[in-house]
């Protein structure tokens, strides 16, 4: 997106209307001209801030939490003197991450050091036996190799047809 010039009109809607209303709203009214980091910068510079009205319609509108349906035991976290719930998350990629000598650290990782007294060692990766990235008991994890890992994933694996 080129640099575009805020017009005094686009700042005083952008004045009016940011204290309430969402990114998504803002973009649509200004025509897609600023995107929301543009948006979120001018309101910074010009001192706006979103009011309290803006803040509790987002949280009583949005009734389910990101972590809704989110299965962990409780009994595995306490095993292993885990964090409070509010210190785990998922990544991008689907695995739990738990807040962990200052930064976040997938939680397999952080059980699977708890657990034997060492890091995973370099050239290996742990692997769950059942599929589930949710699945966070220690039996359920397996140290493989990454070699193992690019071989069982391999080209040559596939069918002949897809090749």
């Amino acid at each position: 997106m080129l640099y575009t010039l805020w017009t005094e009109d686009e700042e005083k809607l952008l004045a009016h209307f940011y204290p309430n209303s969402h990114h998504k709203a803002l973009f649509k009214l200004f025509q897609g001209r600023f995107d929301h980091t543009k948006i979120r910068n001018k309101a910074i510079k010009k001192g706006l801030r979103k009011s309290e009205r803006y803040y509790q319609d987002i949280y009583t509108r949005n009734s389910n939490p990101w972590n809704r349906g989110l299965t962990l035991n409780p009994a595995a976290l306490k095993q292993y003197q885990m964090p409070a719930f509010g210190r785990i998350r998922k990544n991008h990629n689907g695995y739990l991450e738990v807040w962990h000598q200052g930064k976040f650290q997938v939680l397999s990782h952080v059980i699977w050091e708890k657990h034997h007294g060492k890091p995973v060692p370099h050239g290996m990766t742990l692997r769950y036996t059942d599929g589930n990235k949710d699945n966070i008991d220690i039996s359920k994890l397996a140290l493989i190799s990454r070699g193992d890992v690019l071989r069982e994933h391999s080209f040559s694996n596939y069918p002949k047809e897809i090749r």
